[in-house]
């Protein structure tokens, strides 16, 4: 049986459990609503998305669906029918779907779950993390792009905005206006450190351009981010440390970095921002100060990996770029910076400078 766990937004097929991206849940949950019939492009755009996508990131996410129930054993099929929509068709006879959610189960069928709920609370937070959803808080003295910004991440399901200067948050979003730019900083609460900056030029826009721009960086973020808020002291400390050491960018700073990010990486493997940093900076040592090609390649098998568990998360595909290029494959790179590119648009300069040059080797 198929089964939706809204509270801890996971995938529960014959007793095994997969908590699986936000994105990838509302489109199994939006399939799961019509099954066996079929749901409408539309439908599921509206229902995931809250805005109209292309036919290519609904490929995507479809795939990102298929294996995800693969990786479960759920016994399914996701059909793509064409011009149409997509389908959740069940392969064994027998078999039902519900969820767990107020809107789709009988008070009976939510007692069950709540008991399988119960069961199951120990072996999710093995890779969990801390609770679905992070607060954060937002500072500013600009009421019209702060009031931008609420509407707009207050429409993730994963952030709890917390509307009130001042209060007690996981993260907290920091406007900084002056002169011809406005500095949008997403930080964590405690400890202060940076964990996403934009600049962007006053006026240019208008302020639901930016806040539309900003929350869409903060929501794949967050995603990746689940762990970071439950973090012990030290190493929230030590990861902080290592984003400014890697600021700093010479050999010593690097190596600095490196030895704290293993730090927090060997207590938190799934934290996925400081893994994809790691890989960053392994690969700068080699690219910047010739340090061994065997480090780069090392790296690049974990950024690989990383990738292909989380396709969505822009960061792991930089790392993997970052790395490519160590190990020399400049087109290869060159492929995963568009594709990071889309989400990160400061990486068009380098994109830029990658074309040039292979441009110059054929030439």
């Amino acid at each position: 049986m198929l089964k939706l766990d809204e509270a801890n937004r996971a995938v529960v097929w014959d007793g095994r459990v997969a908590v699986v991206p936000e994105l990838t849940f509302r489109f199994l949950r939006s399939l799961l609503e019509r099954s066996p019939a079929i749901t409408p492009f539309a439908s599921i755009e509206s229902e995931v998305w809250g805005a109209m996508v292309s036919r290519e990131t609904l490929k995507q996410r479809a795939k990102l669906l298929r294996d995800a129930l693969n990786e479960l054993g759920a016994d399914c099929l996701v059909e793509a029918v064409r011009n149409e929509g997509y389908r959740l068709r069940l392969r064994s006879k027998g078999n039902a779907t519900s969820h767990t959610g107020p809107r789709y189960a009988a008070p009976l069928v939510n007692a069950l779950l709540a008991l399988v709920a119960i069961v199951a609370l120990p072996s999710l937070s093995q890779f969990a993390g801390p609770p679905a959803r992070l607060s954060l808080s937002i500072e500013s003295n600009d009421s019209p792009l702060r009031n931008d910004l609420l509407r707009d991440l207050s429409r993730f399901d994963a952030i709890n905005v917390i509307d009130g200067s001042g209060a007690q948050s996981d993260l907290v979003v920091r406007i900084a206006t002056g002169g011809a730019s406005t500095l949008l900083t997403l930080q964590d609460a405690r400890s202060g450190a940076i964990l996403f900056a934009e600049t962007y030029a006053t006026g240019r826009g208008g302020s639901e351009r930016v806040a539309a721009h900003f929350s869409s960086f903060v929501h794949e973020r967050v995603q990746a981010l689940r762990p970071y808020p439950a973090l012990p002291s030290r190493l929230r400390i030590a990861y902080g440390e290592a984003l400014e050491l890697v600021r700093g960018g010479d050999e010593a700073a690097l190596l600095l970095a490196r030895t704290r990010l293993r730090q927090v990486t060997n207590a938190r493997p799934h934290f996925l921002l400081a893994a994809a940093l790691l890989a960053r900076v392994e690969a700068d040592l080699v690219l910047r100060f010739d340090y061994p090609p065997a480090n780069a390649e090392a790296a690049r098998s974990r950024a690989a990996a990383l990738v292909s568990r989380h396709p969505e998360i822009p960061e792991l595909r930089y790392a993997l770029a970052r790395t490519e290029l160590a190990c020399g494959n400049d087109e290869v790179a060159l492929e995963q910076l568009r594709y990071a590119a889309r989400d990160l648009p400061f990486l068009q300069r380098d994109i830029k400078a990658l074309e040039r040059r292979l441009e110059g080797l054929t030439t």
